[in-house]
């Protein structure tokens, strides 16, 4: 009886430290999801114009060109981030990692201090960089002597999401650096003493045994990519502002136009919920992909 008493005591203990996070939690994201997902049912125009139309909007979304447009650049971008986020955060974490690299913590520190930086500082900063008068690009090229390669870069509606992407890229592949860090930390050096003893080179090791033994972390890295930018919207703003015409627009870009610019709220809300739905989608298809190959 008292061994349940105690127990029973240890419980509420535990739910009176859990109980503020999850209020908090529901408090924040919950009711907040499940406002947008009832707004998104509504043609609602302002607080007194609002008028219950069912799934009308999601049904003009898939009609709508620039949507369409806004998803496929999200989706380009994921690509390219996939590559220069997590490859090249997982290179560099290396690099960083190993005993080649002189001053490891300079480097390490030096990578990372873009992450801090407040993503409006870091898109006025590259549209600078891509500026036709004055970016360094431009300057180099003319210094060079190869004006004629000079140009007005986030105007050709071709390779706009291409640079887009970079200043994403240079932002967050130290963020990704020290997640791959701390993964590289659980993996016991005498496993890679040994495989080197072995004649495995840096590559097979990186292959063979390190890629293996950190696919959770692999997991974590890309689901973090996925999620991040199919929200992207502060860079995009600020650089482009979806332009030229609507080739580099995104869909949390096309959501606050939709919002503030057009005043169609339940319209707008549908593309949120779109944006969570197919990150979603994104996510569990990788989980799904990943768990084939661990039974394999």
């Amino acid at each position: 009886m008292k061994n349940r008493h105690t127990l029973k005591m240890k419980q509420s203990v535990i739910w009176a430290y859990i109980a503020p996070g999850v209020i908090w939690y529901a408090f924040m994201v919950i009711v907040p999801l499940c406002i947008m997902t009832g707004m998104s049912f509504f043609d609602w125009r302002s607080v007194i114009d609002n008028k219950f139309i069912g799934l009308e909007n999601f049904k003009e979304l898939m009609e709508d060109r620039i949507f369409k447009t806004a998803l496929l650049n999200n989706i380009k971008i994921i690509l390219i981030c996939l590559v220069g986020q997590v490859g090249l955060g997982f290179i560099v974490s290396l690099l960083v990692n190993s005993k080649v690299l002189r001053f490891a913590k300079v480097h390490r520190v030096a990578i990372f201090l873009p992450v801090i930086l407040s993503t409006v500082v870091v898109g006025f900063m590259w549209s600078i960089v891509y500026n036709n008068d004055f970016g360094i690009i431009n300057a180099f090229l003319r210094a060079v002597g190869r004006e004629e390669l000079a140009r007005s870069w986030l105007d050709n509606s071709e390779q706009v999401v291409f640079l887009l992407a970079v200043p994403l890229i240079w932002q967050y592949i130290g963020y990704n650096m020290v997640i791959f860090l701390a993964g590289l930390q659980g993996i016991a050096a005498e496993v890679l003493e040994s495989a080197a003893i072995d004649g495995a080179n840096a590559l097979q090791r990186a292959r063979y045994i390190t890629m293996p033994l950190m696919k959770n972390t692999f997991f974590v890295v890309i689901m973090l990519c996925i999620s991040g930018n199919m929200k992207i919207f502060d860079h995009i703003y600020i650089m482009t502002n979806g332009g030229p015409g609507s080739s580099s627009m995104v869909l949390a870009l096309y959501a606050y136009k939709m919002s503030f610019g057009a005043s169609r709220f339940g319209y707008a809300n549908a593309v949120s919920v779109s944006i969570l739905v197919i990150s979603l989608i994104l996510i569990a298809g990788l989980k799904l992909v990943l768990k084939e190959e661990k039974n394999e």
